[in-house]
This record gives structure tokens, sequence and C-alpha cells, in this order.
């Protein structure tokens, strides 16, 4: 490997550490650090800071004995007939910058020591011809369906955190909840704080210690006092928000184990234990100007309760993508 890196516009706006990292992983993190703090690194002859991001046309300088080290190869992970059928079934768009997957009630967005299917190993049969993988720049709940949103390369996956972080996504979520929420329209203000419980990790209103989060709703149908049909459009970030929301307000996600209670669950032949919460929609401003929208299809189990509770989507009003 040469011992200077030119930047493309597949690295553009990526951070230089984690770039640094992902070229040479037989080194530690101080190692790194240090090699930058010595000048031993350089961009274009200056000595810089592992925080900053690339710009195409750079030029990336390090030590020779650096580049010349055996960079251990990491272990290949070859997907299942099954998993690359998988894969295939929930790509909903791709182009040369990003991916929409219409992710499944049950399948993690990613790993753990016990989750060994997940969408970023899914991903590890998108890998291109320049190795890259495509990267995860918001999360699902492993229990929440709908659309999820993955950049191909690190300039778009910048160019998305970015824009998630900055609220310029616009996301819309479909659930049932167990009663009806009143009012039947309004916005939550309820800041929520994660706090250990006797069912492990919990997000909790704490007025005190709490971080913001502010949640938009309305109930587009509901039976009678039974059940209720609601849109929610999530202003803030936090974890479990919407579930936590709906449970403040007394009104629980049908199927949510964490913030419901399984007796409390609407029962019937036609009506699911799965969690009924959805990520109907995304609206997507690209750097172009142009605004991509999205819709993913409701999953079976929520069609099956829709008709069980005589919910119809046209009944919804939205905008078609």
């Amino acid at each position: 490997m040469s011992n200077i890196i030119d930047i493309t516009e597949e690295l553009e706006g990526g951070r230089l550490d984690r770039l640094l990292k992902k070229q040479f992983p037989q080194l530690s993190h101080g190692a790194i650090q240090k090699m930058l703090r010595t000048g031993q690194i350089r961009i274009n002859g200056k000595r810089i800071k592992g925080s900053i991001r690339l710009e195409k046309g750079q030029s990336l300088r390090i030590p020779p004995r650096t580049s010349e080290e055996e960079v251990p190869k990491k272990k290949a992970i070859y997907l299942t007939q099954k998993e690359k059928q998988l894969l295939k079934d929930l790509m909903l768009y791709e182009d040369k910058d990003m991916i929409v997957l219409d992710k499944p009630s049950g399948l993690a967005t990613q790993g753990g020591s016990k989750t060994l299917q997940h969408v970023d190993r899914l991903m590890e049969g998108m890998i291109d011809e320049n190795g890259i993988k495509p990267k995860l720049v918001h999360r699902l709940d492993k229990n929440t369906s709908g659309l999820l949103l993955l950049a191909k390369t690190d300039k778009m996956a910048t160019y998305l955190a970015r824009a998630f972080q900055e609220k310029k996504i616009e996301k819309t979520y479909w659930a049932i909840t167990i009663g009806v929420p009143k009012p039947l329209e309004g916005e939550i203000d309820l800041p929520l704080l994660k706090k250990r419980g006797d069912i492990g990790e919990q997000m909790v209103v704490d007025h005190k210690d709490g971080k913001k989060a502010i949640t938009r709703y309305r109930v587009i149908d509901h039976a009678h006092k039974k059940a209720a049909w609601l849109e929610m459009v999530p202003l803030t970030g936090r974890t479990h928000q919407l579930r936590a929301h709906c449970q403040a307000m007394g009104t629980p996600v049908q199927g949510d184990r964490k913030y419901g209670r399984r007796k409390d669950f609407l029962k019937g032949d036609d009506i699911s234990e799965l969690m009924h919460l959805h990520a109907r929609t995304l609206k997507v401003p690209m750097p172009s100007g142009k605004i991509m929208s999205f819709q993913s299809p409701l999953p079976d189990h929520m069609k099956q309760t829709f008709k069980a509770l005589g919910f119809k989507e046209t009944d919804a009003k939205e905008t078609k993508p």
C-alpha cells in the first residue's frame, strides 16, 4: 500500500480517524492518536486532528512503515441463500448513494451477543467492489417495522446523519394503541430518562433529569374505547420515544411487552400480539434539493388487526410519495 492516500468522492465527508481505523485495523486508537499528535500523519503537508472531515482532492500522508505493515484480513461473512432472499425481499429502493429497506418486526437493526441475524449483517451482501458496506444512519427498534435508511458512501452517511440530527428528515409512524388517547389530536411534551427496572432498561417520564422529548399525534380512527389507530410524528429522537409516550398517555402500543402488559393486549383470532408500531413514511431532502418520499406498506400482522377492528387505510388521507 502506498503511503499516500488520495481522498476520493466516496471518502469525502468521513472522519479522518475512522478512515485510519478502517485502513489500519492492527493499530490501536492510542497509536493512531499519537501519530496524529506528532505529525506523522498529515493532510496536504499540514498537521491535523483525527476529528476533521475529509474533503475530495486532499492527499493523506502516512508513515511508510505503517502502510507496509501487514493488515490482518477481516474474516469474510457469507450470507446463506435464505438471507440473500430476505435481503432481496426487504429492498424497497436503491440508487448509487443510498438504500431504503422495509424492515419486518422482529429483525434487529444491529447485532448483539445473542443476536445473530440483523440488518447490519445482511449488508455484508451489499459490499461494493471497493469493499465499502452500506452504513446505518438511524435505527428502528427490533419489533418496530417499516422504513430504514442506509448510506452507500461515507459522504452520504455524513449528510444523512446530519439531516436526521437537524430534523430535516420527516418521519411518520402508524400505531395501534390499547385504548383511545385523549384528546384525539395533540402534542406530547414529556421529558424521558433511561432507567433500569424489573424488565431491563426503560425510558420513563422524568421532569427533573429527563431529556426533552416531543411527539405530535392524531387519532385517525378508533374502535369505540377499545383501540385507536394513531399517526405519530417524533419531533425529537429519544430511544423508545413513541412507545414511552403512548404508555404515558395510558394507551400503550398493542404488542409492546416493555411498555405495556400482555394481559391488557387486544384479544381476538385475527389480532396479533406482535408490536403494532410501523415506520410508515420518510421524506428525505437530497443534496440536489429534490425531496425523496418513501412509503412502507402495512405488515401482514397490522393488516389483520386493521381488518378485525374495521380500520381502512384510505381513511388516513395520506399524500402519496
